[in-house]
């Protein structure tokens, strides 16, 4: 019968270099009981954080509802349609992630990050790029 893999030293040889449960314990170079310490740690901040995400999402649900009924409004009332509204709002959340990254530089390395993306043309030659220049300059 093979023994857990968690189990708990026997009370009569704590202290004894030789028992058997200790020379298995630390031949594997980390003490068993700090390492079950460690689990019931890392476990218990992992339920923390999977609370706080329940919580936001129950927070986040009506804000989500009324973006839905904003989209439907959009199309039905306005006349927008749905693919290309939805593909517009992706790309303005991109552009304002890559925006992001540069302004968490330091003002020297943000000099150094635009040479590198003049350097590389930065996709200036493409579709894309050329809207995303036309877009800033207007």
């Amino acid at each position: 019968m093979a023994k857990p893999l968690l189990q708990k030293p026997d009370p009569e040889s704590e202290g004894k270099a030789d028992a058997p449960e200790n020379v298995h314990r630390l031949s594997n170079r980390f003490d068993a009981d700090k390492l079950i310490a460690q689990v019931v740690s890392i476990e218990a901040t992992q339920a923390e954080i999977e609370a706080i995400m329940n919580r936001a999402r129950e927070q986040c649900a009506p804000l989500r509802d009324d973006i839905k009924q904003l989209k439907a409004d959009a199309r039905e009332i306005d006349g927008i349609p749905s693919k290309e509204l939805n593909a517009v709002l992706r790309k303005r959340k991109i552009l304002r992630q890559a925006d992001a990254i540069r302004e968490k530089l330091e003002e020297d390395q943000q000099d150094i990050f635009d040479d590198m993306e003049h350097a590389l043309g930065q996709l200036s030659d493409l579709p894309l790029g050329q809207s995303a220049l036309n877009g800033t300059r207007g």
